[in-house]
């Protein structure tokens, strides 16, 4: 009787082993295939169509868009240069390629206000490069 217990004992731990063995293999396969997920959206996200748009079309869009960029607000939506050159490295690269985005600069100014040094004017002012800037306050 003693033996068979000690069988039984030996079998028990060698089904626990196996089963955290292959619990091991699994969490590895589900990592695996985690990553080959991941890597098969990027792929299909490099044969989107807006990738094949010239940069001059981006270009040109751009210079629609950014006539003018409000820097007191908070909203991005109103700096359209700071939120193009945001969306991707293709995009900031192109954006920056372009001064006169960010050239026409608007800032509200209010009865008690003096204009602050803050560095999104910074910004503005370095990537207008050597572009005729136009400023509303």
């Amino acid at each position: 009787m003693s033996r068979t217990l000690a069988d039984l004992d030996k079998d028990l731990e060698d089904c626990n082993f196996e089963i955290y063995r292959v619990q091991s293999e699994l969490h590895r396969l589900e990592a695996r295939r985690q990553h080959l997920e991941k890597y098969a959206a990027s792929l299909c996200a490099l044969r989107s169509p807006i990738r094949r748009l010239p940069n001059e079309t981006f270009l040109s869009i751009f210079g629609f868009a950014c006539d003018t960029n409000e820097l007191t607000s908070k909203r991005l939506e109103t700096m359209p240069a700071l939120t193009i050159s945001s969306v991707c490295s293709r995009w900031r690269s192109l954006a920056k390629s372009l001064p006169d985005i960010w050239s026409c600069i608007h800032i509200k100014m209010y009865t008690s206000f003096s204009l602050p040094s803050f560095p999104i004017l910074d910004l503005y002012l370095a990537s207008s490069q050597q572009s005729p800037l136009t400023l509303t306050l």
